[in-house]
């Protein structure tokens, strides 16, 4: 049992998005246009995960044609291994019918990769040196059925 409650983002949740951002990805946050942007796409849907009326997570994906694109799923750090990533990608999942979900993981972010692969996905391609770090840059996919 996960323990949070997960609704959709609203406008007035864009501080606490970004506040949360910067907590699980550090230099790899959005600044605050890119979540202005996000928030006002109709194309983009943002989870919020709220436990004991606090914002521990959120996962922010958008339809990009024929595709679902995951932007971010983070957790912060004293509530992850509590099954909120997996409720967080399985509701952005939920919301899809058919077609590919896909997502982009730094290659040496293990854990991601290990997380999406257990869902599902699999690597269909790979940026070399993509990232300023030097870091491959792994495209995974996950085929979703029609609903």
């Amino acid at each position: 049992m996960i323990g949070a409650e997960i609704r959709v983002a609203t406008r007035g949740d864009l501080p606490v998005i970004a506040w949360l951002d910067a907590q699980i990805f550090g230099s790899s946050a959005y600044s605050d246009e890119q979540w202005q942007s996000e928030i006002q796409s109709d194309a983009v849907t943002i989870y919020l995960a709220i436990t004991d009326g606090s914002a521990v997570g959120f996962c922010s994906a958008a339809r990009a044609g024929d595709d679902y694109e995951i932007h971010k799923i983070g957790v912060l750090t004293a509530h992850r291994r509590r099954g909120l990533a997996n409720e967080l990608l399985r509701l952005t999942e939920s919301q899809i019918s058919g077609g590919r979900c896909l997502i982009e993981v730094a290659a040496q972010n293990i854990s991601a990769v290990r997380f999406y692969a257990k869902a599902g996905f699999s690597e269909f391609a790979r940026r070399k040196r993509y990232y300023a770090n030097g870091d491959d840059a792994i495209l995974m996919q996950k085929f979703l059925s029609v609903l």
